[in-house]
């Protein structure tokens, strides 16, 4: 049974970094983000910096869980909808998602490299 997802009021500060808000079904979700941040106590750049291949962090494979058994469930749906009140957020960052309804799959990858690079002693 197909479910009507409804929401009385909903308030979300901030929504950043490939991040996605959705009311209502999906079957398949993707969130993906790569992101190098780099501070320095001497403001300059270099213009061949910021190459995601030079940070193994974002090529290296990420692990997969084996599935050893089968999972048989069955769900009964007492209501055509997914009724929701109030939602508050202050916010949503880096490969999330606030979703009111249901999806078959979810693939969220966040990779961040922070780099701080300060002055050196005299």
């Amino acid at each position: 049974m197909a479910r009507i997802s409804i929401v009385r009021n909903i308030h979300i500060n901030d929504v950043v970094l490939s991040s996605t808000i959705l009311i209502g079904d999906i079957v398949d979700v993707n969130l993906h983000n790569k992101a190098l941040a780099v501070q320095r106590e001497v403001s300059f750049y270099h213009s061949k910096e910021g190459n995601f291949d030079d940070y193994r962090i974002f090529t290296k494979p990420i692990p997969q869980p084996d599935v050893y058994e089968q999972v048989d469930f069955n769900v009964v749906n007492r209501s055509p909808y997914i009724k929701v009140g109030d939602v508050d957020v202050i916010g949503i960052s880096t490969s999330a998602l606030l979703q009111v309804g249901s999806n078959q799959s979810i693939r969220a990858e966040s990779r961040i490299k922070h780099i701080r690079q300060l002055k050196g002693s005299p």
